[in-house]
């Protein structure tokens, strides 16, 4: 599938279903976001990207992480300047790229 999630990590589908996830919430690394994404997903073995906003470096970011369940082999893939708020990656501006699941 090509499912789109958009929204805290709570609602991130348990299944692993989600390939592209945007965090509504920050987080201080690649790691700590992927490890919130852990923390829901139960079904091993699947690969999702995630965008987030990072609470210390004060930018979005974009990172792949081999292994959703496990929230391991996290890989930095971009870092995104101009979203320098939370609620600027919240407010949609990074939704409007993205048509996510309902």
């Amino acid at each position: 599938g090509s499912t789109v999630f958009f929204g805290s990590e709570a609602g991130v589908d348990v299944t692993g279903g989600d390939e592209i996830i945007v965090l509504t919430t920050d987080h201080a690394s690649d790691a700590a976001a992927a490890a919130a994404v852990a923390g829901t997903v139960t079904t091993p073995g699947l690969s999702a990207v995630i965008v987030y906003y990072n609470n210390v470096d004060l930018v979005g970011r974009v990172s792949r992480v081999g292994d959703t369940d496990a929230g391991t082999s996290v890989v930095h893939v971009a870092t995104l300047s101009n979203l320098t708020t939370l609620a600027s990656l919240a407010g949609g501006a990074v939704l409007s790229n993205f048509t996510p699941r309902p």
